[in-house]
């Protein structure tokens, strides 16, 4: 299991996406190329009306905006073939965890202000602007698909998925992030993300549990390195 490659590309893809260090954004990705989730995708085709379609945007945003938190497993994948687990935390507004498995633990915190990546094989730690990463939306307050900062580009309804595309206004070259559902009852199911080279990370959520009470602690970064190395590098 190549882990390590995979949750850097995961860090790049869904939390850093837009950001200027040239290792995480090299170029742009080309619209008219995004992949789309599942297979079989594109031989279905979603034929409902522009009525039913909204009916259905308003049906996922009004879902969505009864999370108020998330425990799940994960297992991601990415298109040079390297994969990771791991858990998923996520409470409102603004505060998401993703913790990997060893051998190679990396963590993501957001605390709803900062996301925090740490990379414990490296002691490497990286810091953005929540408000500056796509996957922020997850943990927004306000849950609609299409919004100031956020455009619904892509929504469709096939073979008992639901699948919803956005990007950030601001920055419409530099990623996106699929949402895919179960219908009937809908339920997240798996995160695609899309950072500016075209590059592609899949995350699925497994065991999922919507609403249990989580400890703010969860989404505080303590860093693992201790006082004696903090100390050292100020």
């Amino acid at each position: 299991m190549k882990q390590t490659s995979s949750a850097i590309l995961l860090a790049a893809s869904l939390l850093l996406m837009g950001q200027p260090d040239a290792a995480m954004a090299r170029g742009v990705i080309d619209s008219a190329t995004k992949p789309d989730m599942g297979k079989g995708a594109a031989a279905s085709k979603d034929t409902r009306s522009m009525a039913e379609k909204a009916a259905d945007i308003t049906r996922v945003e009004a879902y969505l905006a009864t999370i108020g938190s998330i425990v799940a497993d994960f297992s991601q994948t990415s298109a040079d073939g390297s994969s990771g687990t791991g858990k998923f935390y996520m409470k409102r507004p603004g505060k998401m965890r993703w913790q990997y498995n060893p051998p190679n633990p990396i963590l993501l915190v957001s605390d709803g202000k900062t996301v925090t990546y740490y990379d414990p094989s490296l002691e490497q730690l990286s810091y953005v602007s929540v408000d500056d990463t796509l996957a922020s939306f997850l943990a927004k307050r306000d849950m609609k698909l299409d919004s100031d900062s956020t455009q619904l580009t892509k929504f469709d309804v096939v073979d008992g998925k639901v699948r919803a595309t956005i990007i950030q206004r601001k920055k419409p070259t530099e990623g996106n992030l699929t949402l895919e559902f179960s219908d009937k009852p809908l339920e997240l199911k798996k995160i695609l993300a899309v950072d500016a080279t075209g590059n592609e990370t899949r995350v699925s959520l497994d065991k999922a549990q919507f609403g249990p009470v989580l400890d703010d602690k969860l989404f505080t970064f303590v860093d693992p390195r201790g006082a004696n190395h903090r100390r050292k590098n100020r």
